[in-house]
């Protein structure tokens, strides 16, 4: 869980500082920041982000400004 967590910190530093609205470019920019270069574990954390993140708001939570929380999709 700790993983998750940072990324999410990332996506909220680069939402901030760098102002980018789109989450897939933010996310991408997140993931090359944390392994500009191919690596085998930074495939599996990106799939495992990528999987959770489908299971989860964190799109929403993104887009949303921070204002609404990430939640387990029903």
């Amino acid at each position: 869980m700790d993983i998750i967590d940072t990324i999410i910190d990332r996506l909220m530093i680069i939402r901030t500082t760098q102002e980018i609205e789109k989450y897939n470019k933010a996310l991408t920019i997140t993931f090359l920041s944390m392994f500009p270069y191919q690596s085998e574990q930074g495939d599996i954390i990106e799939k495992m982000f990528r999987k959770y993140s489908e299971e989860h708001t964190v799109k929403e939570w993104y887009e949303s400004l921070f204002k609404i929380k990430i939640v387990k999709k029903c």
